[in-house]
């Protein structure tokens, strides 16, 4: 159940971004400013992912967990990603002469995640955590009813 409580959370701060972002890409566009809607797509792969999690851990069978695995995969693509995305242009940033000068308009990253909470990194710990304990269970090896394998 810690799990299904974890991506349920995870799941639930992404829908806030995506919420937040997406005012942002609304607020944008109503100016007439070009963005990029990368962040938003991000966070619907967050939220699908952490979906098929829960619906994975709540099946309660091989078959379940295999989905949960697979939604975490998502997630951990999905940080990977970002962490690859951010890198590029927190680099573009730094060649930026503008940047260099005035580096308070550099925007906020935590551990390399432009525009990541503290709860971003949390959420990663814990499904890394997650994801090995699922890992875990379906290499175990099987036993019959009467013990043996």
């Amino acid at each position: 159940m810690f799990g299904v409580a974890l991506a349920v959370l995870a799941g639930g701060t992404h829908v806030y971004d995506l919420i937040r972002e997406w005012q942002h890409l609304e607020h944008a566009g109503e100016l007439g400013i070009l963005t990029s809607s990368s962040f938003a797509l991000l966070q619907i792969l967050f939220i699908l992912s952490f979906a098929v999690s829960v619906v994975g851990l709540l099946v309660r069978k091989r078959i379940g967990l295999i989905m949960a695995l697979v939604g975490l995969a998502g997630v951990l693509a999905g940080y990977a990603y970002w962490y690859s995305y951010s890198s590029r242009w927190l680099e573009r940033l730094n060649k930026d002469p503008f940047y260099s000068v005035n580096p308070a308009y550099v925007p906020r990253h935590s551990f390399g995640l432009v525009g990541a909470h503290w709860w971003d990194v949390a959420i990663l710990a814990f499904s890394l955590v997650l994801l090995i304990s699922i890992l875990t269970v379906l290499l175990r090896p099987r036993t019959t009813s009467n013990g043996k394998l």
